[in-house]
């Protein structure tokens, strides 16, 4: 296909898509169809612009076709693709060439109908495939177990996180914590153990504050000795 050939159908191709969910310059947000999951590929149909355009390949690929590489979120595994043309028409195909990484993909992060994955352009041949995590509204909320004196709460908050509930039960530990947040009121100081279900409420994340659940005389510190191969 000539590269006028390739421009004019990427002119024709952008209108397909709805402008909703099309993401930025360096990131477009693909949502998965029922057609994707029962043939384990992915539609880039209206974002053509956002590859180079000599990635838009043979019907077959040969071994010195220009490709891109795409790394998979959570799989730690890079793939190496291209959109494939139809043999007939010579117009490219709507989705990326390859199933098996796509089925895989699809499988690791339990993907349906209507997810929204975000294609994330690194350079100009690397890119990043992830599920998109839409951001909801107001700060997400956590529950804080073995609080100590609110470390994991200070850096949770920096990342827009807002503690409801926190637990630790050492009086000590718990007068610094309400020392360093003197306006909340939803520290409980005592032993876990002690908390009732309908005393913790729903949360996004649940944290259990490091050394307390591994380091501690209470574990015999079993996770200190599994560090030093005695176990």
């Amino acid at each position: 296909m000539q590269k006028s050939e390739v421009l004019t159908f990427l002119s024709e191709s952008n209108g397909m898509i709805a402008s909703e969910n099309r993401g930025t310059e360096n990131k477009r947000l693909l949502r998965v169809t029922a057609g994707n999951v029962s043939h384990n590929h992915l539609y880039v149909t209206g974002h053509y612009d956002f590859f180079p355009l000599d990635c838009i390949g043979a019907a077959k690929r040969s071994a010195n076709s220009p490709t891109i590489d795409i790394h998979l979120d959570g799989l730690d595994q890079t793939v190496t693709t291209d959109i494939g043309r139809d043999a007939r028409t010579g117009k490219p195909r709507g989705f990326l060439r390859g199933r098996g990484w796509v089925r895989q993909f699809f499988k690791h992060h339990a993907v349906k109908a209507g997810t929204l994955l975000a294609l994330e352009r690194l350079s100009e041949r690397s890119y990043r495939l992830s599920v998109h995590v839409s951001r909801q509204e107001g700060p997400l909320e956590c529950a804080e177990f073995f609080a100590g004196i609110g470390l994991v709460r200070l850096a949770l908050e920096r990342q827009g996180w807002r503690v409801i509930i926190a637990n630790d039960i050492d009086p000590k530990k718990a007068e610094i914590y309400q020392h360093n947040w003197p306006t909340d009121n939803h520290l409980i100081i005592g032993d876990i153990h002690a908390l009732k279900a309908d005393e913790v409420p729903s949360c996004a994340l649940f944290t259990a504050s490091f050394p307390c659940n591994d380091l501690s005389i209470a574990g015999r510190w079993e996770a200190s000795c599994v560090a030093r191969g005695c176990k």
